[in-house]
């Protein structure tokens, strides 16, 4: 039961996970040092020592205790972003491959390897030669990194996609994960209620009281079928009792399916569900439907409420399907393909209003700024970066393009406003207006939500557009074409250009002359 729907559980979570990511999150807390509980674990605990290797016995708390379990598992996912470097040289993971050294001696502070606004070579090429764990690959990355001694150390949290501790991800990472089932995940949808899901999960594990199970499990009792002389097995009371194979045939004769006689839950569920691609489908919810009204009148017929007939559960099956629609929790998409069984039921399925085409064109800066407009071209690892310069009048200034390695097209695009803003920053050029087509890149930006992996290349994205002064706005596509092409013109020469206003090739040459000009594009 504690597994998610689609793992062929009811999405519960169990006390033992819960209390294994607690865990996590009180060592989050403990070694992000600043609350009070914080410094008064530290100081009574560690001491001298580092968190992760200070002793743990017996006589102490019980949470400290339970340290012992998890404190490993947590430090494997932690990583800093160095400010003032107030952190362990060797044990604390602040290099992406994490601590260089876990057995030596705590105390050596990172910041004591920086002086002047650059890394101490001369301390750090021994270390390299005397410590077989510091490596030359190490020293690479930590040389892309920098310091600042008025910013405060950053600690971030792997698992989670924006660096920040969350429990469900902490979750996520301590419970034991089933394989995925695309039957149970058609079963659970969120405009059909969840009591008509549950049926279905139970008939999936047949724990479901009907008669044979009773009598399996010691009660004794003479079984018989509501609608007939037969023993009351889950097979019969859902699928093969002549009422319920009439009901799956007239449903499926609406639908345009054939008309098969199943035996189990699983059947039914896919046989329905094959040409549904939308989650919610009215065909992934038809089975369910009809699932729950079969066993509604069966238990009503067993207690002299209602009567087994066809037309009572059909009529009962219609109803349900029509408040659906009317209360619009079916809508257009759901009944994809299907538009003429809604009409049979009269419901009414509204089409969504169609966009209307729209004109786009590329605007000049304010007075006194200029347009910078950026973009990164992705493949197979490869990536091109562009940018390019103009003035209020939408003069061409300068542009540059980069050819360098990436990881996916986020990546490419962090890359670009990173180089192109540098290369503007070496430059003097202040008070840009940047302009990216990459909706991620911009919202990234502006809610400086980074993942681990790229929050120093972020934060330095940050830093650039501080110190020069700029903005990041999101434009479309068609808005972006001049530094589209030259991101596209790296990735196919595999080289870095800077382009002056008389070096600019005859394609990008035009291509901006008609977007200094308003020149339009139209979107559908």
């Amino acid at each position: 039961m504690c597994v998610p729907y689609a793992e062929g559980g009811l999405n519960f979570r169990s006390f033992d996970d819960l209390y294994a990511a607690s865990m996590l999150k009180a060592w989050h807390r403990l070694r992000q040092g600043s609350s009070l509980w914080s410094k008064f674990m530290l100081t009574k605990y560690c001491r001298l020592k580092h968190p992760s290797t200070s002793s743990i016995n017996e006589h102490h708390s019980k949470i400290w205790r339970g340290f012992a379990v998890f404190r490993h598992q947590a430090e494997e996912n932690l990583t800093w972003h160095l400010g003032t470097g107030d952190k362990d040289f060797w044990i604390d993971p602040w290099l992406s491959s994490g601590p260089i050294n876990q057995h030596a001696k705590s105390g050596t502070k990172v910041k004591e390897f920086w002086a002047n606004n650059n890394w101490n070579l001369s301390k750090l090429q021994p270390l390299v030669e005397s410590d077989n764990q510091f490596n030359s690959d190490m020293l690479q990355e930590m040389l892309q990194i920098t310091l600042y001694p008025d910013r405060e150390d950053i600690l971030l949290w792997k698992p989670s996609s924006n660096s920040s501790f969350s429990f469900k991800s902490a979750w996520q990472m301590v419970r034991q994960e089933r394989p995925f089932s695309s039957i149970c995940a058609l079963v659970w949808h969120s405009h059909i209620p969840k009591k008509m899901s549950f049926l279905v999960w139970r008939l999936f594990h047949k724990w479901l009281p009907v008669e044979q199970i009773q009598q399996m499990r010691g009660t004794s009792l003479a079984s018989k079928c509501v609608c007939c002389h037969n023993i009351e097995t889950i097979p019969h009371v859902f699928f093969t009792n002549k009422i319920a194979a009439n009901i799956w045939d007239h449903f499926a004769l609406l639908f345009g399916l054939p008309q098969v006689l199943f035996n189990n839950v699983n059947q039914v569920i896919l046989h329905w569900s094959l040409n549904s691609n939308t989650v919610g489908h009215i065909r992934q919810v038809m089975p369910v439907i009809i699932l729950w009204v079969l066993w509604e009148f069966r238990n009503k017929t067993k207690h002299g409420e209602l009567t087994y007939e066809f037309q009572n559960i059909q009529k009962r099956i219609e109803h349900l399907i029509i408040y659906l629609g009317k209360t619009e929790l079916l809508q257009y998409k759901h009944w994809k393909g299907d538009f003429n069984v809604a009409v049979a039921f009269g419901i009414k399925v509204y089409k969504p209003v169609q966009k209307r085409p729209y004109i786009l064109s590329w605007h000049r800066p304010t007075q006194g700024n200029l347009k910078l407009n950026i973009d990164g071209s992705y493949k197979l690892g490869d990536a091109g970066l562009g940018g390019i310069l103009r003035n209020c009048q939408g003069e061409f200034i300068g542009a540059v393009n980069f050819f360098c390695k990436a990881t996916s097209p986020l990546h490419s695009e962090m890359l670009a406003a990173l180089k192109v803003l540098q290369w503007c920053f070496d430059q003097g050029y202040q008070n840009l207006e940047v302009e990216s087509d990459s909706l991620s890149l911009v919202q990234m930006i502006a809610s400086q939500n980074y993942h681990w992996s790229t929050y120093n290349l972020m934060k330095e994205v940050t830093n650039l557009l501080l110190s020069t002064k700029s903005k990041i706005t999101h434009i479309k596509r068609e808005q972006n074409k001049a530094a589209d092409m030259l991101a596209r013109e790296a990735m196919n020469l595999k080289g870095s250009l800077i382009f002056l206003p008389h070096q600019i090739g005859k394609k990008i040459k035009g291509l901006i002359e008609l977007e200094r000009r308003g020149i339009p594009y139209i979107r559908g």
